[in-house]
């Protein structure tokens, strides 16, 4: 199974099961139409989808480094030259990659570090919605902002599906 075929499968089941909680239990064709999410542990598509959003990160993170300011006018930035943040935000974002690479390597032992990507992702959402309506209404910032919230809902219901506890010592 591709990685893309495992991504497609989970965000279907995570949409579903967002829409129909009580779908594994009262809907039969779900055993049909997803017969591996039926049966699945969550701790491996966790971990999937913490790898697929580590690969993101490093992607906006290069393009924010690399990409020349004139050209983040086809994503909504105006008259934008500045480029240290631009820089300093790719650079956040690929660190940031090597936590989401981190967790999905050793989901049991990385708890505190999935729960801090939730948190981060969270607050990127909600700085990145207020950005766009108070400050710069970029089109980017929006949907970056909408694809953070995405991401770390999605990450929030695997990680509470999987079921991770942490060992008190």
């Amino acid at each position: 199974m591709t990685t893309f075929a495992v991504y497609q499968q989970l965000v279907k089941a995570v949409f579903n099961r967002i829409t129909r909680p009580n779908c594994l239990s009262f809907c039969s064709n779900f055993q049909i139409v997803f017969p591996v999410m039926a049966q699945t542990d969550y701790k491996k598509y966790l971990a999937y989808f913490l790898y697929l959003t580590g690969i993101h990160s490093i992607a906006v993170g290069i393009g924010l480094i690399f990409l020349p300011p004139s050209f983040l006018e086809l994503f909504g930035f105006i008259d934008y030259k500045e480029s240290f943040f631009q820089a300093q935000g790719g650079v956040f974002h690929i660190a940031m990659s090597v936590a989401y690479i981190m967790a999905g390597r050793d989901v049991l032992n990385s708890i505190r570090l999935i729960q801090f990507i939730i948190i981060v992702k969270f607050l990127a959402f909600i700085f990145l919605i207020i950005y766009f309506f108070f400050v710069m209404s970029a089109w980017l910032i929006l949907a970056s902002g909408i694809g953070d919230g995405l991401m770390g809902l999605i990450v929030l219901i695997l990680y509470q599906r999987s079921e991770l506890t942490i060992e008190e010592f």
